[in-house]
């Protein structure tokens, strides 16, 4: 059985500067490390480990890239927010999010979509701290461009957590 997430990647650019960062606070802070990704959608499950990734199959060509507009880097007291860089919900990613909750037939709820860089570990003010000192250098064409499922959620140690196979968005 599968319980977890519906992950998007980063196209190669950001996720080489996301994953540098996260490598770097995690060792750092001695965090778990995790791989770049943005949680399209969380809650799936349990269902059978065949059909999600049957499923995430069937939506991945339907999505088109999915352009990730950051909105800055910020600090949250949530474990799984601690630092992140905030992405703007455009309705492309909204409706990619729609169209997941609707194939897993799970609640769509508010969206706050984000990158994390660090899990737990630091104060809200530790978070800010970093937050202000990281630059975001990428162009802002820079869009996610797979898809998978991952074993991600409340309760499950995030070195435990299984992500599928990364299935390609949509050419253009």
């Amino acid at each position: 059985m599968f319980e977890g997430s519906l992950w998007l990647f980063p196209d190669t650019a950001l996720a080489a500067w996301l994953q540098s960062r996260i490598d770097t606070l995690c060792a750092r802070f001695g965090t778990p490390r995790f791989c770049a990704h943005l949680t399209l959608l969380g809650g799936i499950g349990p269902i059978d480990e065949a059909d999600a990734e049957i499923g995430t199959r069937e939506l991945a060509p339907r999505l088109p890239p999915l352009l990730l507009e950051p909105t800055g880097l910020h600090g949250y007291d949530e474990y799984f927010r601690t630092l992140v860089l905030d992405v703007v919900d455009t309705p492309a990613l909204c409706e990619a999010r729609r169209l997941a909750a609707a194939r897993f037939g799970v609640p769509n709820p508010a969206f706050k979509p984000h990158l994390s860089l660090i899990y737990g570990g630091i104060t809200p003010a530790m978070a800010t701290e970093l937050a202000s000192s990281l630059s975001t250098p990428w162009a802002p064409e820079a869009m996610a461009t797979a898809l998978a499922t991952s074993t991600a959620r409340g309760g499950v140690p995030v070195p435990a957590w299984i992500t599928g196979t990364e299935t390609g968005l949509r050419r253009r």
